[in-house]
Parts: structure tokens; C-alpha cells; sequence
């Protein structure tokens, strides 16, 4: 086992290096070894055979595109163990099914090489292992296999079965399809497998699964294996069969199959068996039409034995929920073509649609109270992915005799109460049901929308009879159902609303039902599609208020009761801002009947309302608690970001001579009073001077709500009129040097740079207020604000990083929340000012400002003390690590190569050379891009300044017209740099070299033995290349070496060829040359070794 281990690794990492005659002897000789020796480990260890075939089929794998001198084929070689004894066929099948699995296509390095070797094994070896499978089978079926013993044809028989699941699930395309949604997935088998198309295939999984759960013979996972390769047969792509009448033929033989094990529960007492056939009969129907299914002669008989199926099992609710669910969908997906079809819909289709959803919603109840007495249940309401399984599938079902399901669940919404009342039932069974039948109200009204939206059938058409159906005649009066379930539930919910404590999972049902229900009944949208017949049928008229507006205040209402009342639950704070938001972003273009196209903004509606208007104005108030909540930080911000879209949105749409809601200074006044409050007893105060007057801890919660509150209304700020208004309000002394709001930022910077807490809170807030998205910050030419903003932004790094770099790693208990999370945050930040696009760099220069410089190096600092290993670790918040650099080598090299030393600059090189093995695509890129202006700088201060370097580095190119001589090696012609830049280069062209070669050996080894795209490496490549010449020559001849020897001269060939067409410079038609021939070089060696 430890042998076949470790040769696999090597075979893996080092297949180009190993001879072709090596790779065959092995190959030869595992195939002896287990011909010789296999029959009796498969009797005492069996999992060694795995392992010894894991590295054959491996072999065969890797040398599938290896360009040998032809030799047999796989299945020709294994072909000798299925005419030898039973144990030399099992081991024989499992060859086959191990290869099969094997040479599915993988995402990873070498994608595109395991791809084409998919796609070979496809088309050469996998048809002949699939019609060795069939025949297999077919021998099974008829009863001419002759074995020993009942367990080695258990053996035999499950392994035949688990190659042809591997073959008829082969990723024929190679495209490796997304297996979290099996349902859609289809089966693109080759047009060339006739034997699918004969119609004894579906016969002989039916007879062998009916074989498998007999008494006599009881082999329940062979069972469930061959409901598997009946779920792949009905997945088959439609054009496979060439006539439609060939199809059908296929489709009746699966209806009558799975109408037989219904009728007889044949191996339904196996959970397996159970599961699969609910996933069998769900693909029978995603992957036929309902026209299809009913035109089959086995239709009548399929539909009774799936309907009574389908009612036991939603009888007996608490064996295998997460079947059902297959059972559920299709009947689900029936229900829209069948509203399609009218009246040429099957027979009571519609009446078992009906049944089942009548019954689906009694097991919720039985469900319920079982929990209520303790049963060990799992209860959906705690699973927001079941519970909203659950619900979709009902409301699509609902939309099949909508009046009727609504009236059933107003009933029982009724009869729960009743039996609350008079204490039928406990509390706890109360609440549960009722949790139930408000998401069960919500479902019927969310999936009856589409139906208003865009009628289904068009209202007062007739069939062909000339008989109306009964939806078609009452289509104008759903809203009215609607209505007696919204009713309902506000009147629920105000009456808990009235209680001390309301469930937690009960508020939860209230916001989904909300949801649903703003997205049908609310203003103008639904106006387009309610047409009441009289006023008394209008939605307002049935929920008890006077308009619509009002019908807003309901959803507003609760919305601010939760936000006052609820604040002890989290999830439900966290979903009413959530709708909250929702009513106040939602934009929906949608098409009237009238054909007209209108772009409906809900937040214009909420602009109207009173409750809206009050929570605008006092949005700050003692009574909304969920503020007072330290834990609640993001979910302020939420509140904010949703409240100053209405701000912005109401001072956008003012029109001339109206009053509006608030002004932005009077929304802006409780932040103002924090900020005064502040100011005024700290740093203006008598006690600042000494500190000693107050406690600093005190003001710690304060500046974290407004940091956060701020970084909401910021966030809000999508144009330059609205983050001007914030801007101002911000920097409101702009000729008094720290006396504006913003300043109190740097004041907390070096009062509380300890506290993490605050330190992101305010960080995270700056990052965004500097942050140019959607090109809001747009001052005027004459205009300094970008001067003073990036003068805040360097003046809170240099506050902040000086402090937090002067702390031991060692004093940090938690390292990553109390430094580098700051770090990243303050990264962030600087590159967000830097790349802003509003400030003029160059006035720091010429008025000597050192605003620049030291943020600079400030940032350079904080990339300095994060070690690799850190760096690695939390690579996903540190990307704005890579990101500065990134920006900092394109925009300010001369600064950030003059102010780190040598040995700095190497170690943010082998930072780099990290990033370039990171999996995120992202910190690839900028690693990349750094280099490449990295080295193009040298590269440039080396040829303007003429430097020369020792031992051969530096430019070197054959130029009769140049007159100097580069890299001579000798210390009278070594010439340093006259400029800073220059010297700096120098030094750490002659103190780092290795920084720059350890990256450019890595380069070429991920080119060589990865998959990765040559371009992002071309530009930076061929600049190290031209600065190290000698070490690129090194190079070549290892890889040249490595290689065996019939291939060594083709690929010296390739690496001669890298620099053809270059010019010794970095200009831009050499790097395109380089590029090209790097592409040319990388896919010559992915397509002949690994």
C-alpha cells in the first residue's frame, strides 16, 4: 500500500522526467501483479486492489497523450481478466470503473491537459468498457452467469452496476457541470452508443432491481444502484433518440417501471431505494414535458400510482423529509403547463394537484405538534434552506386552485386560533402551527404574484367547449383572497405586538410574509393588475384602513416596531432593515396592460407616507433600542445606509416651492450633538491639556456608533451633490488647520489606537468616505478639498500606524483583530486616496509638504512587519496589501524604492513571490503587475543612468551604436547610479539579486508545471530575463536537463525561441513578441508532459 502510494506521487510530480519504457514496465507490471496476485487480496484485503488499480488507472491517464509508438489499448489488456475466474472478472470491472472516474475532467492545474484526455478516453476506450458493462448486465439479466457462491455474485453484480452509474455519468462534454443542482443536468451521450437505444435497456434495470429486493436475494444497495442508472437513462439528451416515437417508447418503459414498484413497494422499505425512486420520478418529469407524459399510453396508471405515492408519503411526514421534496417539485412543475393547457389538461390532474397540497399543508400542522410534544423531529422552521424549499414549492402549487387553497388556509388559520382559545392545544403547539400558517399565507401571496403580474391565461377566454374555467371567471377577484390572508396576519401581528415577548421564529414568518407581500399589493405596481369591482373590494377597504398609503403605514408600523421592541432578537433586527431596505432601493421596470413600459421606484411611495416621515425626522430617537446595542454595529450602519437614500432620493425629487421632510442639517443634528459633545469636553476643553479630566473609555461607544452611522450615510452617497453635502458637513472649517469634524478621527486615532474596536469602526469609515466609487468625488478645479482630504487620510495613517507598529506582536492577544485587520483597513484606505483621482500630488512636492511621503511610509512600514506566514494566512483580508504595492510601484517608485532599504525591498520581493502561488485570481494579478513595474523601473535607471553592475546583471544587449559595455564583471568598469534612484537601485541590485531570481525561477516553474495564463507573467518575466541573463541561462539548462533525453532537443529548441523577435528592450512590440512566444513555449510543454 505504502508502495503504491508513494509511486503515484512520484508518477504525479515527475511524469515528463521518467522514461516512456519505465512508464510501461510499470504499467505491465501491475497489470501481472494483479492478475497474479489480485484474486487472493481481493479475499483477504480488498482495499489493497484499490489501491494498486488507483495508480494503474493513474498511468493510464497521464500517458493517454504521450506520443508513443501504438501499443494495446487498456481495455485490450484488461480484457484477459473477464475471461478468466469470477475474482479475475470483479477486479477486472473495477479497473474499468476506477478509470472511468478517474479520467473525469477536474478543475485545478492542468485543466485543459486532463480535458483532452477526458475527451480521448471518450472517444476511444469508454464506449467499449459501456458495451462490456451492458453485456454484463444482460448476461445477468437473462441468467447465464455462472458463479460459486451467492456473495461473489453480489460482488460481481454490484461492481457491473457501479461501472455502467461511472460510464452513463461521464462528463461527456468536459465543461465539469455544477453537481448542486443535479435536476437540470443532462446526459449528453455520444449519438454513436446505439445500444441505449434498444428496448430491453430500462427492462433490465427494472427486472435486476425487482432480482435485487426479492427475499431470497435481498441486495438493497445493488437496488438503489440501478435506480441510479435509471435516473442517467431518463437524463438522456433529447436528440439521442432519432425519432420521437422512439423516445416515447423509452418514456413509456420508464412510467411503467416505476408505476410497478409504487404498486407493489418493492424495496420501498429501504431508505436507499426510497430516495432514489423520489428522485427518479422527480427527473421524469424536469426532463419531459407535461404533454409528453400524458400522451403516453402509460400515463393514466403512472399519475394514480405516483398520486397515492405521494399521499402516504406527506401522510407518514417524518420518514425521509428531504425525499419528499423530489415528490413535491414534481407536482410543482406540472402546475404552469397545466394552467396553460385549459381544459386539454389530463383528468383530475388539477383535483390531485389539489389533494396534495391540501395534504402537504395538514403535515406541517401534524409536524408542528409533534414538536410541540417533544418528538426528536427536525423541525424546518429552525432551517432557513428547508423552510424555504418548503415554501416555494407551495406556492407554486397553490397557483392550481388558488381560491380554494387560500379559503382552506383562512380556515385553518381560524381554526388554530379557535383551539388556542379554548386550550385544545398548548402554547407551544400554538405557536408553531401559527408560525406555520403565517409563511404558509406569505407563500400563497408570493407565488400568486406571478399570476398577477402576467396572467396566465387571458382573462374571459373560453375553452374550446365554451365553458370558462372557474380561476378564469374570478381572476379580478384574488386580491380579495389576498387581502383576507394579509388581514389576518396584521391582525395577528398587531396583537402580539401588544404581548411583553413574541417567539422569535413567529417575527421571523411575519417579515417573510411582508416580503412577499409588499411585492404584489403596494402602490402604483399593483394598481396596474387590482381592479376591484367596487370600492368595498378595494385592499385597503379589506384590511380595515382608509387607502394605500395606509396600507403602507402597516408594513412601515411594524417595521418600526421591531425596531423599537425587538431589539433582543438579532436575526429579526437584522431581516426588518433588510425589507426595510428593500421598500426604500426597489426599482422594477414593468410593463402595464395598456403595453406601456414604466420604471416603478418604491422609495418615492415611502416618501409619502407619514410613519415614513416621522421615523426621518426622529430617526435617532431613545425608543429605536436595537441603537443602543453595542453588538449591533453593521446593523446601524444598515439603518443609516437605508435612511440616507431616502434623504438623498427626497432631495433629488424636490420640487420648487414644497417643503421638504428635513433637511440634510437636520438630519445630520444627532451626529452633530455627538460630535459637539466631544469636541467640546476633550479636545477643546480645559481638562485636554493634561487629560486628566476625563475618563477616555467613555467615549468609546459613542465614536463607534458614529463612525458606523457615518459609514452608512457615506455609502449612500452615490453622486457628487450628496457626498458634498457629507463632505462639507465633514470638513466645516477648512481654513481652521484641525478644527473640522473630520480631525476628531485622528484625535481618536491617538487617544484609542489600542481599542480595535473603535480603530475599525473608524477606519473602515474613512476607507469608504475617501473611496471615488462611481466618481462622487468631483470638487472643482480651484477647489482644496482634495488637498485637505488626503491631508486626513495621512495624518490619521501616520497617527494610527505609528502607534499600532510601536506594539510588540507579542503583547497582542489576538493578533489578526487588534493589528492586522487595522493594517489592512489603513491600506485600504491609502489606496483608495491615492488612486481618487481628485488630488493633485505634485502641490506636496513643490511646497515641500511631507503629507505624501509619510503616508507613503507609513504604509511601507505596515507591509514590512506582517509576516509571510501571515500574510498567507489572512490573505483574504490582506489583499489590500498587494493592492498598495500594486499602486505604489505604479505611481510613486521613486519614493517607495528610495525610502526602504536592500533588505526591505527583498523581503516585500519573496512577499510577492507568495502571492504568486495564491488561489485568488485577484492577488495573482496585482503581484504580477507589481513586478512588472517593479523591474521595468530598474530596468529603466539602469539604461537612463548607465549604471553597470558585477557579475554579469544589469542591461546587457549587442547594440554597435551603444558606448558603454555592460556586465564585464570587472571592477573598473562598475558605475553606480548618480540620482537617489539610481543609487538605490544599485544597492539592491548588488546586495538583494537573489529577491528577483528566486521569482523568476518560480515564474518558469509555474509555467512549466501549471495551468496558469502566460500573460500575467510576460510583461515582468522578460524584464528579469534581460537583467539576469546568466541566471536565465541557468535556468534553461536545468529544465533542458530534467528532461529525458529524446526530448531534450525539442525543448531547447522551444527555450532558444523565447526571445525571438525582442530588441533587448522592454518597448512595447518586444513584450508582445515575448508574449507570444512565452504562449507558444507553455503550451508545447502542457501538451506533451506533465
Amino acid at each position: 500500500m505504502f508502495a503504491a502510494t508513494g509511486l503515484s506521487k512520484l508518477f504525479t510530480s515527475c511524469w515528463a522526467q521518467i522514461p516512456d519504457n519505465q512508464k510501461e514496465e510499470t504499467k505491465t507490471f501491475l497489470l501481472n501483479y494483479l492478475y497474479k496476485c489480485g484474486p487472493d487480496m481481493l479475499r483477504s484485503a480488498p482495499y489493497l486492489v484499490g489501491h494498486y488499480v488507483r495508480l494503474l488507472a493513474q498511468l493510464v491517464k497521464f500517458g493517454l497523450l504521450d506520443s508513443l509508438s501504438p501499443r494495446p489499448t487498456i481495455t485490450d489488456q484488461v480484457g484477459q481478466f473477464l475471461s478468466a475466474s469470477t475474482s479475475h472478472w470483479i477486479i477486472g470491472l473495477i479497473i474499468f470503473t476506477t478509470l472511468t472516474q478517474e479520467m473525469q475532467t477536474s478543475t485545478g492545474l492542468y485543466f485543459a491537459k486532463y480535458r483532452r484526455a477526458a475527451i480521448l478516453f471518450r472517444d476511444t476506450s469508454l464506449p467499449v468498457i459501456f458495451q462490456i458493462a451492458i453485456k454484463t448486465l444482460r448476461q445477468f439479466h437473462l441468467g447465464s452467469v455462472s458463479v460459486s457462491t451467492q456473495h461473489e455474485e453480489y460482488r460481481l453484480l454490484r461492481q457491473v452496476l457501479q461501472l455502467t452509474l461511472c460510464c452513463l455519468s461521464y462528463d461527456f462534454m468536459g465543461t465539469v457541470p455544477d453537481e448542486t443542482s443535479e435536476e437540470q443536468n443532462t446526459v449528453m451521450i455520444p449519438h454513436s452508443w446505439t445500444i441505449l437505444r434498444e428496448e430491453y435497456i430500462p427492462i433490465i434495470f427494472f427486472d435486476i432491481y425487482a432480482k435485487c429486493c426479492s427475499p431470497n436475494s435481498s441486495m438493497p444497495d445493488c437496488a438503489s444502484i440501478c435506480l441510479q442508472c435509471l435516473i442517467l437513462y431518463s437524463s438522456v439528451r433529447r436528440s439521442f433518440f432519432p425519432t420521437q416515437a422512439d423516445r416515447t417508447r423509452s418514456l413509456a418503459a420508464l412510467m411503467t417501471g416505476t408505476a410497478g414498484i409504487i404498486q407493489t413497494k418493492m424495496g420501498l422499505e429501504h431508505e436507499s431505494c426510497y430516495h432514489e425512486l423520489c428522485r427518479l420520478l422527480g427527473k421524469l418529469n424536469t426532463a419531459n414535458q407535461l404533454t409528453e407524459l400524458s400522451s403516453s399510453e402509460a400515463f393514466g396508471l403512472w399519475i394514480d400510482q405516483v398520486y397515492n405515492f405521494t399521499i402516504k408519503s406527506l401522510e407518514e411526514w417524518s420518514v425521509l423529509p428531504n425525499s419528499k421534496h423530489y415528490l413535491l417539485g414534481l407536482w410543482s412543475h406540472m402546475v404552469i403547463p397545466l394552467l396553460y393547457q385549459g381544459d386539454r389538461a389530463p383528468q383530475n390532474l388539477e383535483k390531485y394537484i389539489h389533494h396534495i397540497t391540501v395534504t402537504f399543508i395538514q403535515s406541517r400542522m401534524k409536524l408542528a405538534e409533534a414538536i410541540a410534544r417533544g418528538s426528536d423531529v427536525e423541525d424546518p422552521l429552525e432551517s432557513e434552506v428547508a423552510r424555504t424549499e418548503q415554501l416555494d414549492v407551495l406556492s407554486q402549487l397553490s397557483r392550481c386552485q388558488y381560491h380554494e387553497t387560500a379559503e382552506f388556509i383562512v380556515q385553518l388559520f381560524e381554526q388554530v386560533t379557535d383551539s388556542a382559545k379554548n386550550g385544545s392545544i398548548s402554547q407551544d403547539c400554538f405557536i408553531s402551527q401559527i408560525t406555520w400558517c403565517v409563511y404558509m399565507h406569505g407563500a400563497l401571496i408570493g407565488g400568486h404574484s406571478i399570476k398577477l403580474r402576467r396572467p396566465l391565461l387571458p382573462s374571459g377566454s373560453s375553452s374550446s367547449s365554451g365553458t370558462s374555467r372557474p380561476d378564469q371567471k374570478n381572476q379580478v377577484s384574488h386580491h380579495v383572497l389576498n387581502g383576507k390572508l394579509a388581514r389576518l396576519v396584521f391582525g395577528l401581528s398587531q396583537q402580539t405586538d401588544q404581548l411583553p415577548e413574541t417567539p422569535e421564529s413567529l417575527e421571523l414568518a411575519y417579515l417573510y410574509f411582508l416580503e412577499q407581500f409588499r411585492k404584489v399589493c403596494l402602490g402604483d405596481y399593483a394598481k396596474q393588475f387590482i381592479q376591484p369591482e367596487t370600492e368595498d373590494a378595494t385592499l385597503a377597504s379589506i384590511l380595515g384602513v382608509q387607502s394605500d398609503d395606509d396600507v403602507l403605514s402597516l408594513i412601515i408600523s411594524k417595521i418600526g416596531r421591531n425596531l423599537q421592541a425587538k431589539s433582543n432578537m438579532e436575526s429579526v433586527v437584522q431581516k426588518t432593515l433588510s425589507l426595510f431596505h428593500e421598500l426604500v432601493a426597489g426599482i422594477s421596470i414593468v410593463q402595464y396592460t395598456d403595453r406601456t413600459t414604466h420604471l416603478i421606484v418604491s422609495g418615492r411611495l415611502l416618501l409619502k407616507n407619514e410613519q415614513v416621515k416621522k421615523i426621518l425626522c426622529n430617526h435617532a430617537s431613545p425608543e429605536f433600542a436595537f441603537l443602543n446595542n453595542p453588538r449591533y454595529g453593521r446593523h446601524r450602519t444598515s439603518y443609516y445606509f437605508t435612511l440616507s437614500k431616502l434623504l438623498f432620493l427626497e432631495s433629488k425629487e424636490e420640487e420648487p416651492g414644497t417643503q421638504p421632510i428635513t433637511t440634510f442639517e437636520d438630519f445630520m443634528k444627532p451626529l452633530e450633538k455627538v460630535f459637539t459633545l466631544i469636541w467640546d469636553e476633550i479636545i477643546l476643553g480645559n481638562n485636554s491639556s493634561n487629560g486628566g479630566g476625563y475618563n477616555i473609555g467613555q467615549f468609546r461607544v459613542p465614536l463607534m456608533a458614529l463612525a458606523r452611522d457615518l459609514r452608512g450615510i457615506c455609502m449612500a452617497c452615490v453622486g457628487p451633490e450628496s457626498y458634498n453635502q457629507l463632505f462639507n458637513w465633514l470638513v466645516n472649517r477648512p481654513k481652521q488647520l484641525g478644527q473640522s469634524r473630520i480631525h476628531l478621527f485622528t484625535w481618536a486615532a491617538d487617544k484609542l489606537w489600542e481599542d480595535s474596536d473603535v480603530m475599525n469602526a473608524l477606519l473602515k469609515f474613512m476607507a469608504e468616505f475617501v473611496d471615488n466609487k462611481s466618481q462622487r468625488i468631483n470638487f472643482d478645479k480651484a477647489s482644496p478639498n482634495g488637498i485637505l482630504l488626503f491631508k486626513e487620510v495621512s495624518s490619521l495613517i501616520c497617527t494610527y500606524g505609528s502607534r499600532i507598529l510601536s506594539k510588540p506582536d507579542s503583547s497582542f492577544q489576538n493578533i489578526y483583530k487588534e493589528k492586522y485587520k487595522g493594517l489592512a483597513t489603513t491600506l485600504a484606505m491609502l489606496c483608495h486616496a491615492l488612486s481618487g483621482g481628485y488630488t493633485n500630488f505634485g502641490v506636496f512636492e513643490v511646497y515641500q509638504d511631507q503629507s505624501l511621503e509619510n503616508a507613503l511610509q507609513l504604509a511601507c512600514r505596515m507591509c514590512l512587519v506582517i509576516p509571510e506566514h501571515d500574510l498567507q494566512s489572512y490573505i483574504k483580508s490582506l489583499k489590500s496589501y498587494y493592492e498598495f504595492l500594486e499602486l505604489a510601484t505604479r505611481c510613486f517608485m521613486s519614493t517607495f524604492i528610495t525610502s526602504l532599504e536592500p533588505q526591505n525591498l527583498a523581503t516585500i520581493c519573496y512577499s510577492i513571490e507568495s502571492g504568486l502561488c495564491a488561489v485568488d485570481n485577484v492577488v495573482l494579478l496585482a503581484c504580477c503587475a507589481t513586478l512588472d513595474h517593479f523591474v521595468s523601473f530598474i530596468f529603466t535607471t539602469l539604461e537612463k543612468e548607465k549604471i553597470v553592475l558585477p557579475n554579469g546583471m544589469g542591461v546587457s544587449r549587442n547594440n554597435d551604436n551603444m558606448n558603454y559595455e555592460l556586465g564585464g564583471g570587472s571592477p573598473s568598469l562598475i558605475r553606480q547610479g548618480s540620482t537617489p534612484e539610481g543609487k538605490a537601485v544599485y544597492r539592491f541590485m548588488t546586495e538583494q539579486p537573489n529577491a528577483l531570481i528566486r521569482i523568476m525561477q518560480l515564474m518558469f516553474n509555474l509555467i512549466t508545471t501549471g495551468d496558469l495564463s502566460t500573460w500575467t507573467f510576460s510583461r515582468s518575466l522578460l524584464g528579469m530575463i534581460l537583467l539576469f541573463n546568466n541566471e536565465f541561462q541557468n535556468i534553461q539548462q536545468q529544465l533542458i536537463n530534467q528532461q529525458v533525453d529524446e526530448k531534450k532537443a525539442k525543448y531547447q529548441s522551444l527555450i532558444q525561441d523565447l526571445l525571438k523577435g525582442t530588441d533587448g528592450t522592454l518597448s512595447a512590440v518586444s513584450k508582445d513578441a515575448f508574449t507570444r512566444n512565452l504562449h507558444f513555449f507553455a503550451h508545447s510543454i502542457r501538451s506533451n508532459s506533465l
